[in-house]
């Protein structure tokens, strides 16, 4: 169990408290405080989230384009990885992306890629591919899988990698 103080700490929050012995005592402000001096879980799962924003998402970790010329024809292949930082099984994860000019920053091409493996337990990491039209500098940009219960969830990653 949390005292009152180590909840405060937590919240980065002053404790205040009525020491005048009419029994009322004050939580820190903002926090949700349940059977005594236990912090409701849906306080810690907001302070997990405020110190690490890929908690509860699905991100890609690495992607890079790298290019091949085949009889003086280019071909290009983007791969990359991702994470399940969720606390449960996701499936059908798809990976948005954008390929931009790494000078001006401006898109060349935009598209898709399926993970694999198709279903990925908590903490798991899959793989993606995709073949673009074009190279460029890659930008994440959004993340989409489905839960147990068979409901969506996303992440607007929007992150360039090299």
């Amino acid at each position: 169990m949390l005292s009152l103080l180590a909840i405060a700490t937590i919240l980065n929050q002053p404790l205040s408290l009525d020491l005048s012995g009419s029994g009322s005592s004050h939580s820190p402000v903002g926090a949700e405080v349940q059977g005594g001096d236990r912090p409701s879980e849906n306080l810690i799962a907001k302070k997990k989230e405020k110190t690490d924003p890929n908690a509860n998402k699905v991100s890609v970790t690495a992607a890079q384009v790298t290019s091949e010329n085949i009889v003086g024809t280019m071909y290009y292949t983007l791969k990359g990885s991702l994470t399940n930082n969720t606390q449960g099984i996701v499936s059908n994860i798809v990976v948005y992306y954008e390929l931009r000019d790494p000078a001006s920053g401006k898109l060349i091409t935009a598209g898709t890629a399926l993970a694999t493996p198709a279903v990925l337990q908590p903490g798991g990491t899959a793989k993606f591919t995709a073949t673009p039209i074009s190279g460029g500098q890659v930008k994440i940009t959004l993340i989409e899988w489905r839960q147990p219960d068979k409901s969506a969830g996303s992440h607007s990653q929007m992150q360039m990698f090299q």
